[in-house]
C-alpha cells in the first residue's frame, strides 16, 4: 500500500498566496482586498498561526475574474451578488465579444541571433502570427536595421545573460518603442533575472519550443490590442487547483534508497525527480516578486511544476504496482 501524505492541509496552506502576491497578481490593492473581505465576503482566506492571510488558487481565480469585470465597467456592488459560475459566464461572454470585435493580428518582431532567425524562417508557415521585421547577429547591429514601422517585441538570443546586457536591452526596447523584449538565454543568475523581469523583458531559458515563443508573442499582441496599461501578460492558463502531493518525504526517501534490493532502478530515479520537483515547487512560492508580471510568472511556474510533479508521482505509483514493491 502506498503511504499517502497525512499533511495535505499543511501543504495546501503552504502552497497558497499571501496578500502581497495576490495584490500583485490581480492589481487589487491590499487595502481593497481587506475591505472586500470584510464588507462583501467575496473570498475568505485562511489564516496562518501568526494571523497572515493565505489565499487559495480558487480565491485567486475568483478575484482575477472580479478585477477583469470591474475593468470592463461592472460595479463591485453588482458583481458581489453573482456566484462564481455566473461570474465565469460573464467573463467568457466578454472574452468572446472582444475576440469577435478584433481578430488577433501578427506580432511584429525584431530578431537578434542568427540561430533564432533561422528557426523562425524555417517555421514561417506554422508561426504565421509572428511577422519578422528585421534580423541581426548582435545587439550592437540593431542600430543598422532599417525598419518600416514599430515592432511589438524584440526577440534576443544570448548564450549568457549578464549585467553587461541589461542596459543594452532596455536601450533598444525604448529606442525601437517595442512593448517587450523576449530574452532567450542559457545561463544567468537570479539577480539579473529579477532586474530583467521588472523592466518589461521576458526571460525564457533555452532551449525553447517555437510554440512557446508563439504563445508569448500572442499574449503581447493581445495585451496591446486590448490597450492594457499594466505589464501583466496573460501567461498560459493556470487551470485547475494544484494537485496535492501523493507521497510524503519519508516515503520518497525510502523509495530513493531501495534500488539496491531490486533489479529495477526506476523507483530510485523517479523518487529523486519528485523530490527535486517538490523543492522547486516550494522555491517558486518563495521567490521575491518585484512586479505584477514577476508574480504572475512565479505563480505559473509553481502551477506547472505541481502538474509535472503529479505526473511523475503517477508514474512512480505505476512502477510500484508493476514491480510489486512494498512501501
Amino acid at each position: 500500500m502506498v503511504k499517502q501524505n497525512n499533511h495535505l492541509g499543511d501543504i495546501a496552506e503552504n502552497s497558497g498566496y499571501g496578500i502581497g502576491a495576490v495584490s500583485s497578481l490581480t492589481g487589487i490593492s491590499p487595502d481593497t482586498l481587506r475591505v472586500w473581505e470584510k464588507r462583501y465576503a467575496i473570498v475568505q482566506p485562511k489564516r496562518t498561526p501568526s494571523g497572515n492571510r493565505v489565499y487559495s488558487q480558487e480565491d485567486l481565480n475568483h478575484l482575477l475574474i472580479i478585477k477583469r469585470l470591474l475593468d470592463a465597467g461592472d460595479s463591485i456592488g453588482h458583481l458581489v451578488k453573482l456566484d462564481i459560475a455566473s461570474l465565469k459566464d460573464r467573463a467568457a461572454t466578454l472574452t468572446r465579444s472582444s475576440r469577435q470585435a478584433e481578430p488577433l493580428r501578427p506580432c511584429r518582431a525584431v530578431v537578434m541571433g542568427l540561430n533564432m532567425a533561422t528557426r523562425l524562417a524555417e517555421t514561417r508557415e506554422e508561426l504565421d502570427n509572428i511577422e519578422v521585421m528585421g534580423t541581426c547577429a548582435s545587439l550592437d547591429e540593431i542600430a543598422e536595421l532599417h525598419l518600416e514601422g514599430q515592432p511589438d517585441v524584440v526577440i534576443v538570443e544570448l548564450p549568457t545573460l549578464t549585467e553587461l546586457h541589461f542596459d543594452k536591452l532596455i536601450h533598444w526596447r525604448e529606442q525601437l518603442k517595442a512593448a517587450y523584449v523576449v530574452v532567450i538565454y542559457r545561463f544567468s543568475n537570479n539577480k539579473i533575472l529579477r532586474q530583467i523581469t521588472s523592466s518589461r523583458c521576458i526571460p525564457l531559458r533555452a532551449p525553447i519550443e517555437m510554440a512557446t515563443l508563439q504563445r508569448y508573442c500572442e499574449a503581447i499582441v493581445r495585451q496591446l490590442q486590448a490597450d492594457i496599461t499594466s505589464t501583466e501578460l496573460d501567461l498560459p492558463a493556470l487551470g485547475e487547483p494544484l494537485p496535492p502531493r501523493l507521497y510524503d518525504d519519508e516515503t520518497l526517501a525510502h523509495m530513493a534508497n531501495i534500488s539496491s534490493t531490486i533489479k529495477c532502478e526506476c523507483p530510485h530515479h523517479l523518487a529523486e525527480i519528485i523530490m527535486a520537483l517538490n523543492a522547486f515547487e516550494t522555491y517558486s512560492t518563495e521567490c521575491e516578486n518585484q512586479s505584477s508580471q514577476d508574480a504572475s510568472l512565479h505563480a505559473y511556474l509553481h502551477h506547472a511544476t505541481a502538474e509535472a510533479r503529479h505526473k511523475i508521482e503517477k508514474a512512480l505509483e505505476h512502477v510500484i504496482q508493476v514491480e510489486q514493491i512494498k512501501t
